[in-house]
This record gives C-alpha cells, structure tokens and sequence, in this order.
C-alpha cells in the first residue's frame, strides 16, 4: 500500500535503511539502499504524476523533498564505494586468462573462441543475434554482422549502446588464428545445424552474458562479472602512456568515451 508507506515515510525509508535479506539475514548493501529509494521516487513522481495525488500539496512537498534527499545520501555513499573498489580490485592480464581457459577448455573450444574474440574486438555484448553474411548490401544498417566474404572477414556493430553518440562500429579480421577459429566454429556441423533450426547467427539469438558469466566462474573469477571483465583488462592492458590519439582510437573502437576508459584502467595482477 504505497499511501500507507509513504504516510509514514520516515518509519519506511529507517526500515529500508536497516533491512535485511530474509534468506541470508545480511545488511542490505548501499548499492541496493541507493536502487530501492530511487525506485520510490520513481513510483511516486512518475506512475502516480507525483505525490499530490495522495497527499495535500504541503505533505507531498515534506515526503518528496525527504526521499530525494535520502536517496542523494545513499547514491553518493554507494559512487564513493564503488571510486574505493576500482582502485583497489585486481583483474588478470588479457594473456593469463587466455591461457587458463585453454588449459580448462582448449583452443578449439567455444569459450576459447569468445575470450580471444574480445581480447582482439573488445565491444559490449554485441555478438548475440550477430547475421553471418556474405555481401556488403544485406547490412541493412540497423542489425549486427559477420561479413564473411572472398576478399574480408568484417564485423559490423551497427546496433550498441552508445550508437547515438559514437559511430558504427567496424572491425576488419587480420588476424589469422582468429580467422581460422571463427571459421571453424561456423563450420562445425553442430552449429551448422543451430543456425538451420535457429537463424543465421554466429552465436544465436541469446545474450552471451550468462555464458561468460558462468565461464569466469568456472576459472574461479568470481568476484569479475561477465563481459565486463574484457573491456577492464582491454584497457587495463594497453600502455598507459600511450598517445591521446591512440587512447582515442581504443575507445572509439570500443563505443565508449575516453573518461569511461579511464575508469576501466584497474591494477593488473595474475592470478593464481
């Protein structure tokens, strides 16, 4: 009953505050605190128009100018935590982690081809529902491409994140090994078969988050996410004191700004 909440906001956003996991019965974390309040202000300022449809004009006034207030507390609280992890949490090198997933999976694996892919093209998720094609005019512009053609293997990122800022994204494969892995992949019969049943896509239709998800977890990165993991370690592995103009050239290559790359760079460690 969100009248009844809000009608004793303070009591609620203390049991917010001080709440627990009813399974774990641990502390809420600041991050969650943050996301929880917002989704309150959200609900009162944009589903009901904004709180004087439940209260006189005064009251809604007090309860809004409370909430917001909390949440800038918690918001500020959880950017301050995560400024401390970024500089402290340490990410393997783009080269121990190749190796110890081919130790786990080997070179010819599906989880081998993905982690070198993003050493050499490191986007966001953008290889699910990715078309195999074979000529430059079935890019329609708006979906993502694998041209695979007599004279070039090119990706083709026409749909991100970033799209409105940055634009499309193009690789070129001259990597031969990467060549020779994707091809290999395409031709496998089994995944012949996927894409007969399924659509021409290089990895299917579905996110492959939960695949490198599950993958780092298997290689005891735990605490690294998904494919997030990539973009950290791509620039964390580049030479720091690189050129502004290569720095550019990394991050238009990756679809974000050369201050979000800054804050990718984080202490490089092997990892045992």
């Amino acid at each position: 009953n969100m009248k009844a909440c809000l009608n004793t906001y303070k009591k609620m956003i203390t049991s917010i505050v001080n709440g627990k996991n009813p399974k774990t019965q641990q502390a809420y974390s600041i991050n969650s605190i943050k996301q929880t309040l917002q989704s309150v202000l959200f609900v009162g300022t944009k589903y009901m128009d904004n709180f004087e449809l439940l209260f006189k004009k005064t009251k809604a006034s007090q309860i809004k100018k409370y909430i917001q207030t909390q949440f800038e507390k918690y918001k500020e609280l959880s950017k301050n935590q995560n400024t401390e992890r970024q500089s402290t949490k340490e990410y393997p090198t783009f080269n121990d982690y190749l190796s110890k997933v081919i130790e786990k999976f080997g070179e010819k694996s599906k989880e081998y081809l993905i982690s070198y892919l993003y050493s050499v093209f490191t986007v966001r998720d953008n290889f699910k529902k990715m078309l195999i094609i074979d000529n430059m005019k079935d890019n329609n512009g708006k979906d993502n491409f694998l041209l695979i053609s007599r004279a070039k293997m090119m990706f083709i990122v026409n749909d991100f994140k970033t799209k409105k800022k940055y634009e499309k994204l193009q690789f070129t494969v001259t990597d031969t090994k990467l060549k020779q892995m994707i091809k290999a992949y395409i031709n496998n019969p089994v995944n012949v078969k996927n894409r007969e049943k399924f659509g021409n896509y290089l990895f299917g239709k579905s996110s492959l988050s939960p695949f490198v998800s599950k993958l780092n977890q298997s290689l005891e990165y735990n605490d690294l996410g998904g494919i997030n993991i990539y973009r950290h370690m791509r620039v964390s592995d580049s030479n720091p004191n690189i050129s502004f103009e290569e720095r550019k050239k990394l991050s238009d290559s990756m679809g974000h700004s050369i201050t979000v790359q800054s804050q990718y760079r984080r202490n490089l460690k092997i990892i045992e």
